[in-house]
């Protein structure tokens, strides 16, 4: 029945092929009830009349399309308890774990919570690891206040050393053990956890962690490298993406670009981070971070102003989350804003900028401004007005620490002048820049 297919003509034909599944007839209302109460129904009846050795197979095939049914929903069905169902148990989790996919690792974690055993959840880890190594970060974070850590330690070792190090989630699975290494106060174990995150889900998250939780990082900065240059070699169609949330370790466009700015590859970085010609198309490209990474480090003040105060929301935007970089960590979670600029600031005080180099930056620079806010005015993009008023005042607030009088003021008052008539574009403007003494500007 559950595969019956049911002829239509007339009015429904016009909407539908020629013939409805059961789904159907319950998205038309044409008959009373619900899919989801019909389904579990068949289930329950499939559960009693397949034979034990089938079941498993038969219930899955089902069940596979219903996301919001589980297992226990089955079982609660019928005046009394399903026959065989204790034996069931055990035949249904050995069948999930050889099946793949978000749908069956959901029903996998499920049978495992009624089996209720630690040992079976740890056996089943050890067996199914390469279709579902999510057992082993279930382990790590149900055992997180127990008091054996140094099993659990163990466990995060045995996990990191069975899982493909191309597994995204064997990052997080590296975070996990590092925390049971620094509940140990085994720092060392830590870092080396660090590097192996950053080895199977090389993200700019996890290598600010490499780079500012290590007591020494130049003793990890030369594997650092070869890490992420290795993964950004890789094409990404290369890198396969399954069809649940296991997927394998790729570098994105802009974390590659905010790690070689962090590296110090400066010419790299704007060759391949600032190269977008066109004045729009910005949003899907590094180029604001960019500029707003390059404004900071050429700022020689503490204290940080309204323009250069959004140039760190638009670094940190996307690319720094608080709650992800301390994971796995000792480090207090603070604002995303704060923590950034406190991370940027301790990696920029061992910088020397060269004048030229300065000069050049400065000059490319105010040339993309221009470029950016001329096509924003052509094409009448306000919901960007904000954004090219904030670059502008940066630009003016960093010649200004580096010893440029009025600067800010002075460019301000040029695009202010250049676009009188964009009264939106003007009042953002004056949100970061003083016009009621423009004869000090003379």
């Amino acid at each position: 029945m559950y595969d019956l297919e049911i002829q239509v003509s007339g009015d429904y034909s016009d909407y539908q092929s020629s013939c409805f599944e059961i789904g159907d007839l319950y998205y038309y209302e044409l008959v009373d009830g619900k899919l989801e109460d019909f389904i579990k129904e068949f289930i329950f009846l499939t559960y009693i009349e397949t034979e034990f050795s089938e079941r498993a197979e038969k219930i899955y095939s089902i069940i596979y399309h219903y996301e919001n049914i589980k297992l226990e929903d089955i079982m609660q069905l019928g005046n009394s308890d399903l026959a065989d169902s204790k034996e069931f148990l055990p035949l249904w989790l050995k069948y999930l774990g050889k099946q793949a996919g978000e749908r069956a690792n959901e029903l996998l974690l499920e049978v495992l919570n009624m089996i209720d055993d630690k040992e079976i959840l740890l056996e089943s880890a050890r067996i199914y690891y390469d279709k579902h190594p999510e057992l082993y970060k279930e382990i790590l974070e149900d055992g997180k206040n127990k008091e054996n850590i140094s099993k659990m330690l163990k466990i995060g070792f045995e996990a990191l050393g069975k899982i493909p190090v191309s597994y995204v989630i064997r990052g997080k699975i590296a975070l996990l053990t590092a925390d049971y290494a620094l509940k140990l106060n085994d720092i060392q174990t830590a870092e080396n956890c660090y590097i192996e995150a950053f080895k199977s889900d090389t993200s700019f998250i996890n290598y600010l962690r490499v780079r500012f939780v290590s007591r020494d990082y130049s003793k990890y900065a030369e594997e650092v490298k070869q890490i992420y240059e290795k993964i950004h070699s890789q094409k990404l169609e290369d890198c396969k993406i399954y069809e649940y949330r296991q997927r394998e370790n790729s570098l994105g466009h802009n974390d590659y670009c905010a790690i070689l700015f962090f590296e110090k590859e400066f010419e790299k970085f704007i060759e391949i981070g600032m190269s977008k010609k066109e004045s729009l198309g910005w949003s899907a490209t590094f180029m604001k971070e960019a500029i707003a990474l390059i404004l900071l480090l050429l700022y020689k003040e503490t204290n940080i102003p309204t323009g250069l105060d959004k140039m760190v929301s638009i670094a940190a935007n996307n690319h720094f989350i608080s709650e992800k970089f301390v994971f796995g960590t000792n480090i207090e979670e603070k604002d995303d804003k704060k923590q950034f600029l406190e991370l940027f600031n301790r990696w920029k005080k061992n910088i020397t900028i060269k004048k030229e180099a300065y000069n050049n930056w400065m000059a490319k620079i105010e040339q993309l401004i221009e470029i950016r806010i001329k096509g924003i005015m052509e094409k009448s993009r306000t919901k960007y007005y904000w954004e090219c008023a904030a670059f502008i005042a940066a630009w003016g607030e960093v010649a200004e620490s580096n010893g440029v009088k009025y600067a800010k003021e002075r460019i301000a008052s040029k695009y202010k002048s250049q676009y009188s008539r964009r009264h939106s574009f003007t009042s953002e403007l004056k949100k970061f820049a003083d016009f009621n003494d423009l004869d000090r500007l003379k």
